[in-house]
């Protein structure tokens, strides 16, 4: 009897035993998981896709500034240095092309066909001077024949006093006259007097919106570019008729300022982030499609977010 016992304890003890490596171990305290993609893996993709976008609808200009983006976000992928080699390629193969016709219809008289050659030369490198300058040019002359070519005014000069020199010319034909010389400024001041005198003087209008162009182009070379990005933004609302030029040289001026706010941010970095943050913020007031200043400013705030959100964790 005391035998059976013994076994029938025996038997329990190994059904536990059984039982225990029957089951399993529990998981490691620290189990890997699998890695997320970060804020800058998805604004990769989207700029990836957006390029890819661009590059299907022959959209050249589009494609590289994503392409660029793309090359700020991650330096070390050679693809996308690759694309942006191919798609600079491209577009100076169009615009060597579409600049020749352009040329060679002017020269035919053919300023309509000639006005699309340039546009088409705009349309893949937005920041192309020598198209810039010919469009600049049609306009202008097309601007002069319209003023000189008008019904001439009854009195281009006011009479003789009796008991003096001639009086002073009226106020458009003295803006005319320093327009030609190229006293764009003269030109705009003697100009707007007149307006302020004769605001429906169509004509007047129309050459003070040039003068005031080039005002704008002359500011810019001096690279008084915050100056210049006023005065060509005056001569939209003044209602400048060569709206490609303008779009053309805003962009530019633009994008040269924008350039330089975003060196002057790179320089800050080092001793102010939150400086060089805010110099790349508004080189995206100015130019919003700038490649560097979008990812400049992305990267700034990821990173000054960093912090934060270890604190957090």
């Amino acid at each position: 009897m005391r035998r059976t016992r013994v076994s029938a304890g025996g038997l329990v003890l190994a059904a536990a035993v059984l039982g225990a490596c029957a089951t399993p171990s529990p998981p490691p305290a620290h189990a890997p998981r699998a890695a997320l993609p970060g804020p800058q893996d998805n604004l990769e993709a989207t700029y990836r896709e957006r390029a890819l976008a661009a590059v299907k609808d022959r959209r050249w200009a589009d494609a590289l500034v994503q392409w660029e983006v793309l090359v700020v976000l991650r330096p070390n992928v050679p693809e996308y240095r690759a694309q942006v080699e191919q798609t600079q390629k491209r577009i100076a193969e169009i615009s060597v092309e579409a600049l020749r016709a352009g040329d060679g219809a002017r020269k035919r008289g053919d300023l309509e066909g000639a006005q699309m050659q340039y546009l088409r030369v705009l349309a893949v490198d937005p920041d192309h001077g020598e198209a810039m300058q010919a469009l600049r040019e049609m306009e202008r002359e097309r601007v002069r024949r319209a003023y000189f070519n008008r019904a001439p005014r009854n009195v281009l000069m006011t009479p003789t006093p009796r008991n003096g020199p001639p009086q002073t010319l009226p106020g458009a034909e003295i803006g005319v006259v320093l327009h030609r010389q190229g006293d764009y400024a003269g030109a705009v001041a003697a100009l707007g007097r007149h307006l302020q005198a004769h605001p429906n003087d169509e004509g007047a209008k129309e050459l003070l919106a040039d003068a005031t162009f080039q005002v704008a182009a002359n500011l810019a070379q001096q690279n008084r570019l915050e100056e210049a990005l006023a005065q060509y933004e005056r001569a939209r609302t003044l209602g400048y008729r060569d709206s490609a030029a303008l779009n053309g040289a805003l962009r530019q001026t633009r994008k040269a300022l924008a350039d330089d706010y975003v060196r002057q941010g790179n320089e800050a970095l080092a001793t102010d982030r939150r400086k060089a943050v805010s110099l790349w913020e508004q080189a995206l007031k100015v130019d919003p499609a700038h490649a560097e200043a979008t990812a400049r400013v992305r990267q700034g705030r990821a990173a000054a977010s960093a912090p934060n959100t270890a604190a957090r964790q």
